[in-house]
């Protein structure tokens, strides 16, 4: 699994164009950590190997991002 992190600064319009610069418009999701069903939609990109670019991240992450971040996932079937 290519599962890799990408830390970006403040300007998210910046971060978006360059994101969607490197990894084209093919399947990247979008989520904002203020949306109150952020995590199913960060499960379904996991699950599906899409890539992610999360807005309105602040300094203290959520805890439920460290197993993705420090790629503790476990590999399901093929």
């Amino acid at each position: 699994m290519g599962l890799r992190v990408l830390l970006l600064g403040r300007d998210s319009t910046l971060a978006l164009l360059y994101a969607v610069h490197v990894v084209g418009l093919q399947g990247l999701k979008v989520i904002d950590l203020q949306m109150s069903d952020y995590m199913k939609h960060l499960e379904q990109a996991v699950q599906f190997g899409l890539p992610v670019l999360l807005q309105n991240v602040l300094e203290k992450l959520d805890a439920s991002l460290d197993p993705i971040l420090n790629k503790s996932v476990i590999h399901v079937g093929q």
